[in-house]
């Protein structure tokens, strides 16, 4: 196995503890859409092509908004969505809360510049949208194609988010 074959392998290894495709292909779009407009603030924006905002007199409202989106990655419930965790509580135990829990605790860890904490948010921002596309894609199925789509759109969506947390695991190899 070359060198080249195990920074892959880490990468896949990583974007497991940092989602779970399946958890997050059952969120639903009022919850993900919610996620997403809680990201947003401050956040690379679609409309701009994955490109940082421009510099503005609102710099420092922009930073405390990343700021605050990532707490909400790092101490809030986000996460607990992208692994499935229901109802957070801090005393109930299963394996997505303790997931989740790995998960926070890895991009807290981390976080030790600014662009990491904007790459964290925007990669959970983008996730979110993809569960959104996920589901406007599924809800145009009826019970015939839903036979013959449908796994291929769940295929599609898994390769969607491999890609978007790809440079988040990247990030996060390179910092350990």
């Amino acid at each position: 196995m070359s060198s080249t074959d195990r920074l892959i392998l880490s990468q896949e290894q990583m974007s497991d503890k940092l989602y779970d495709a399946e958890s997050m292909m059952q969120i639903k779009s009022t919850i993900a859409n919610g996620y997403a407009v809680l990201l947003n603030n401050g956040a690379i924006s679609p409309k701009n092509n994955g490109k940082k905002k421009e510099k503005s007199p609102q710099k420092k409202k922009e930073d405390d908004s990343t700021s605050l989106a990532f707490m909400a990655l790092t101490s809030g419930n986000v996460l607990d969505a992208c692994f499935g965790v229901e109802q957070a509580s801090r005393t109930g135990d299963s394996p997505a809360r303790r997931k989740a829990q790995a998960a926070k605790d890895l991009l807290d860890g981390c976080f030790t510049t600014d662009s990491f904490q904007d790459l964290a948010v925007e990669t959970y921002y983008n996730a979110f949208k993809i569960v959104i596309e996920h589901n406007e894609q599924m809800s145009k199925l009826n019970c015939f194609t839903r036979c013959f789509k449908a796994k291929k759109i769940q295929t599609e969506t898994e390769q969607k988010l491999n890609t978007t947390f790809s440079r988040l695991a990247k990030a996060i190899g390179e910092k350990r």
